[in-house]
């Protein structure tokens, strides 16, 4: 067949048409265990990090690819206890999922759920590396995934969480179970337990896949929550000296009270300027994040077990109101801008 050949081909075609394939679903057999950690770099930091990763691979002993864009799938190792490293490029952020069978054999049964904790695949990674990798950690996570019945493993979760209070649920439609404590342990890394009971690998490795991108994209959005608290001041004494002014042009007597008025209108509006562009950013993405929360909870296909809240009912209680706090700071801060630009344009004529 004669192909494209004799056509110009677009320059981001190749690129365009290989996105889709940029976060492959990996198959998960259990017992696994998952230490994924979530960096933030900004949105220039690509290139370090592709060094940063060759200079792992050389040190445990394999090659990386010449080029491999915003995604690497590697082995760290040969043999069935060699790591595997999955790594993502995001806009402003970069995952760096590291992972590990739990025993040779995948019937083995796991004694103590909380020993895996003390030895995760990030231990197998040379210290003087982690110390080297650019920007700083935003989330850190421990999952581990064993087959099991799902109310038997319930049973044993204080080994691992302790006296911390789980949120979990049947996932998959009940075919498996999630359990986690939303806590940093004295480890400074958060736990998820998952018990395998019915789902295949392909399954488990997208289930897996989403219980991880929660926790990180839960982490992004509440980036904006504290930016929030700090605006408040600062917007609400904007809107106390708009109303204030607003008040006294309905008492201009003169040509100097006008011209008085319309240089405050211009401090304010310069203020307004400096709150929106410090926070726009921040809150447009913490809007997407919260998106992609609730997208991949809907996707987990959680079932009610008794006497746990599930992580939905969670993420509702706990991240909704500090998002819906996110979302009426940046519509206080697009109303006070506009009722400055009508005040000034009301006034504008009059002076001129």
């Amino acid at each position: 067949m004669p192909g494209l050949r004799p056509m110009t081909a677009h320059p981001l075609r190749q690129q365009l048409n290989d996105e889709v394939h940029s976060r492959p679903s990996a198959d998960v057999h259990a017992p696994m265990m998952v230490t994924q950690i979530s960096v933030i770099t900004g949105e220039t930091g690509a290139e370090a990090e592709h060094a940063l990763l060759r200079e792992l691979a050389q040190e445990m002993g394999v090659e990386a690819p010449d080029a491999f864009g915003n995604h690497l799938a590697i082995d760290l190792g040969t043999d069935h206890t060699a790591l595997h490293l999955v790594w993502e490029r995001h806009t402003e952020f970069s995952t760096y999922a590291f992972s590990r069978r739990c025993n040779a054999a995948p019937d083995a049964d796991i004694p103590d759920l909380g020993r895996p904790f003390s030895t995760p695949p990030l231990s197998g990674i040379p210290e003087g590396w982690r110390a080297r990798l650019p920007g700083e950690v935003l989330v850190g996570i421990n999952l581990l995934a064993i087959p099991g019945n799902a109310s038997d493993i319930e049973a044993r979760l204080p080994e691992a969480f302790g006296d911390s209070k789980c949120v979990g649920a049947g996932m998959s439609g009940g075919r498996a179970a999630a359990w986690t404590d939303f806590q940093l342990h004295e480890d400074g890394m958060s736990r998820i337990i998952v018990a395998n009971q019915t789902l295949r690998p392909g399954r488990l490795g997208r289930l897996i896949q989403r219980l991880l991108d929660v926790e990180t994209y839960r982490m992004m959005a509440l980036l904006a929550f504290p930016l929030a608290r700090d605006l408040t001041p600062d917007l609400g004494s904007i809107e106390t000296e708009l109303s204030t002014l607003a008040a006294e042009t309905a008492r201009i007597q003169n040509l100097e009270d006008e011209q008085r008025l319309l240089a405050q209108l211009s401090t304010l509006a310069a203020r307004a300027e400096d709150l929106a562009a410090r926070s726009h950013y921040r809150f447009s993405a913490a809007r997407a994040y919260h998106q992609l929360v609730e997208r991949r909870i809907s996707e987990l296909d959680e079932v009610k077990r008794e006497g746990l809240q599930q992580i939905g009912t969670f993420m509702e209680r706990r991240l909704g109101p500090a998002m819906r706090t996110c979302t009426a700071v940046a519509d206080r801060l697009e109303a006070v801008s506009v009722r400055i630009s009508r005040a000034s344009s009301l006034l504008n004529p009059r002076v001129e």
